[in-house]
């Protein structure tokens, strides 16, 4: 499956829905051209989990992703 598709099917899958989303935001010139309104609403929505939440959905949809953390984080995750 191509990156795209794994990316978007995994953005659904962590948040749970996607709808009114689209077609504003679908393809990335969208997002790009409409960030000034795409962005409050990614801020909102990642809110509502915690880190090592999103972590885990994303993981099981399959989506490559690493937490953010400290650099002794980081190599403990390694």
């Amino acid at each position: 499956m191509p990156p795209r598709w794994t990316q978007s099917r995994g953005g659904a899958a962590g948040e749970g829905r996607s709808e009114g989303l689209r077609p504003r935001f679908g393809r990335n010139q969208d997002r790009t051209v409409h960030r000034d309104a795409l962005r409050p609403i990614l801020v909102a929505r990642s809110a509502r989990r915690t880190r090592d939440e999103w972590f885990r959905d994303l993981t099981a949809a399959g989506v490559p992703c690493a937490p953010i953390t400290t650099i002794d984080g980081g190599v403990g995750l390694a």
